[in-house]
């Protein structure tokens, strides 16, 4: 019976801890399905500010719009690279900061825009947005009209519109929004600003700090005429200094010191040998080949080239061999930078180095006249370069080149039918350069310069500059597989071997600068300085302790090993850790009570005097402003020029702390400009205003996030 009931006892210590862990299991599983769980939080929240949660969906369905409207207005329309996704992220969660603690004092202070204010906005004839006006006012009439608006937002609803309308659609949306959305700042603005204003007291001092200069002479004892070795510096000073100055050093974010090397992947003298085999395997197929064009599309790095060039814009040592070639003819294989190059020429020419030419020019001024604006364009294209059409006479009626006309008399203007003079590649816009001096295609040409669309049609030239064309067989020197995973051997070796601290750190001093650096990350950091794009790299540091080292990180062409230094919690960091920030600012503290102390022991009235008992020199100084305070030579010294200013005339100063040294100076003349009227005063108090109000209005919201209790996930997530 004795061992039936141990039996039963262990047992059902057993099926306890089975219930509990079952339990246990249960919640987590609960949690996880609800979006919580009590080891992170909830995993749909990135976040809170002042008690508001930020919703990381509603967060990643604006990061995915931001990113989509980047995407669509890139020139190259290549895919976004990682650092512009960081640069969209980044800046939506500034957004998001912002809309959920503004929202929050707009709301409390009764602050909307209401349905029918943003009809008037957007296409209202009254009060429009002033950006829609600009965008929409006529530009043959210089009339607004909200009808233009309409008409447009009509535009969008085509549905065989195809992308471009789509596009459009998109920016209008954005637009839209976007003066909905400032419109509310605005109004708070304005309520803040309102109650802001310039008394006459203040209009005086502002106008007198710009108008008032003096004349006089200023000596200067620099700081670095006391040696650094001189000056004793203790551990008390640096505290002392660290406690009157919290502000300034004081962190509101954790960040962690990093130390870490890096080991370049370059390629081997094997990989180099293998791409000069590669060149020389595809050197007789180049010399008989009948299809430059595929041949190069196919095998190079580089496609065929259809652009002219002339000498001055070859590059490298081989530009005399490459003009001396005729056609078909080829130089290399050659070494250029980190690829091998076989150059062919396939065409050559005699280009101008200066032209005559004739253009219609059209000015797109808005979306709304983009399909009215284009459509013409190519109607008038048609009438030129199909049905023969007479350049002058169009260009006379339609375009739009204010340099198309001419003043001929007193009240006489001539056209000049497009007609432009001798010009040269370096005097026409670039994007027009090509079709102009390098392109022989086609009697008539098509070029976009910014909001400019023209019609180009080349009337003379002068023949006078030798060109080739030339097409280059190219293959980058790159590091093979061999070779990379002997590099990550080698570095997978120094991690391993370097894993203490005292080990690592004397490792670095044997690298040299050149292959190491330090910085401080913050938990969301992506990029590191000196390395680019090393989110991995910075979430390791974040999950490692101090001393930890890591294993290598694949950060763009290199390998990093990374040493975990310090960490440096917020508030106020540990002395040791700022010890050389401190020790310059108390350097400078300390040679300053030196200076200062000399200057007094001399006991000097005149500077003439006292200048030679410092073994210092003194200038004389004019037009020294409280506004603007240049003192000399001295540069920026703004406690001397308030001195200056300050001062009775014809009485050397005390000594003045300044930036480069401490200062004596003598007041000789103070120039006034008296206001000749009351207006005169009274604007610069309105300049101050318009100052401080605008400063206000673009740091307002930022200032109430900075004070606001922020919770801050992002880094468990991204």
């Amino acid at each position: 019976m004795a061992v039936i009931g141990a039996i039963r006892t262990k047992f059902m210590w057993i099926m306890l801890i089975l219930l509990g862990v079952s339990m246990f299991l249960f919640l987590i599983m609960s949690e996880w399905e609800s979006g919580v769980t009590i080891f992170r939080g909830n995993k749909n929240t990135l976040g809170s500010i002042d008690g508001t949660s930020l919703d990381r969906m509603a967060f990643e369905d604006k990061v995915k719009t931001n990113e989509d409207n980047m995407q669509m207005n890139k020139e190259d329309q290549s895919s976004l690279t990682e650092q512009e996704r960081q640069s969209v992220r980044e800046q939506t969660w500034k957004e998001l900061l912002s809309k959920t603690v503004m929202d929050k004092i707009y709301a409390k202070n009764g602050i909307q825009v209401t349905t029918e204010e943003q009809i008037e906005l957007l296409r209202g004839d009254m009060f429009p947005d002033p950006m829609i006006k600009q965008n929409f006012t006529d530009p043959n009439t210089g009339q607004y009209s909200g009808q233009n608006v309409v008409n447009f937002v009509n535009s969008l609803s085509q549905k065989d519109g195809g992308p471009e309308v789509a596009k459009r659609r998109v920016q209008w949306d954005n637009f839209k929004k976007y003066i909905i959305d400032n419109r509310s700042t605005t109004k708070y603005t304005a309520l803040i600003t309102k109650g802001m204003n310039s008394p006459k007291w203040m209009s005086e001092m502002v106008y007198n700090e710009f108008t008032t200069n003096v004349e006089g002479k200023v000596l200067q004892v620099p700081y670095t005429s006391i040696p650094d070795a001189s000056v004793k510096i203790e551990d008390a000073d640096l505290k002392a200094y660290l406690n009157a100055h919290q502000k300034k050093y004081e962190s509101k974010t954790e960040s962690r010191k990093i130390k870490f090397a890096m080991f370049p992947v370059l390629p081997s003298k094997y990989d180099s040998i293998a791409v000069q085999d590669w060149m020389a395997s595809k050197l007789t197929d180049l010399k008989t080949t009948d299809n430059d064009t595929t041949f190069f599309n196919v095998n190079s790095e580089l496609p065929y080239s259809l652009d002219w060039t002339r000498k001055s814009e070859l590059s490298g040592a081989y530009a005399d061999s490459i003009m001396s070639m005729p056609v078909g003819g080829i130089v290399g294989p050659y070494y250029d930078g980190m690829s091998f190059r076989i150059a062919k020429v396939t065409n050559k020419k005699v280009l101008s180095d200066s032209i005559k030419y004739s253009q219609i020019m059209l000015t797109i001024k808005s979306e709304a006249e983009v399909q009215s604006k284009v459509k013409l364009f190519d109607s008038l294209f048609k009438v030129l370069d199909t049905l023969g059409g007479d350049f002058a006479a169009l260009a006379n009626a339609y375009s739009e080149d204010p340099a198309n006309s001419i003043q001929v008399g007193p009240n006489q203007m001539m056209k000049l039918g497009g007609a432009k003079d001798w010009a040269t590649k370096q005097t026409v816009p670039a994007n027009l350069a090509y079709f102009l001096f390098d392109n022989d295609n086609g009697r008539y040409m098509r070029a976009q310069e910014g909001s400019n669309i023209y019609i180009l049609k080349v009337t003379q030239t002068k023949p006078n500059t030798p060109a080739v064309k030339v097409s280059y067989l190219t293959k980058s020197i790159i590091p093979s597989k061999e070779t990379e995973d002997a590099i990550l051997g080698n570095v997978s070796k120094f991690s391993s071997d370097n894993q203490k601290f005292t080990a690592f750190e004397a490792s670095l001093k044997k690298m040299g600068p050149a292959s190491t650096r330090e910085f401080s990350v913050g938990k969301n950091d992506h990029n590191v300085p000196g390395l680019g794009m090393a989110r991995s790299m910075v979430k390791w540091v974040y999950e490692s302790k101090v001393g930890d080292v890591s294993q290598p990180f694949r950060v763009d062409n290199q390998y990093v090993v990374v040493l975990l230094d310090k960490i440096k919690p917020e508030g106020l960091p540990n002395i040791n850790d700022i010890k050389e920030e401190l020790k310059v600012e108390v350097l400078k503290e300390k040679k300053a009570e030196m200076i200062t102390k000399k200057i007094t022991d001399a006991k000097a009235t005149t500077i003439e005097a006292l200048a030679p008992k410092l073994n210092a020199s003194y200038i004389p100084v004019t037009g020294v402003t409280l506004a603007q305070p240049q003192v000399g030579t001295f540069g920026f010294e703004p406690a001397v020029a308030g001195a200056m200013l300050g001062q009775a005339k014809g009485k050397m100063s005390a000594p003045i702390v300044g930036m480069q040294g401490v200062y004596v100076c003598i007041t000789d003349k103070v120039n006034t400009t008296p206001a000749k009227t009351q207006a005169e005063k009274d604007g610069a108090g309105t300049y101050f205003l318009q100052q401080s109000t605008r400063s206000l209005g673009q740091g307002l919201s930022q200032s109430i996030i900075d004070n606001a209790k922020l919770v801050d996930n992002r880094a468990e997530f991204y």
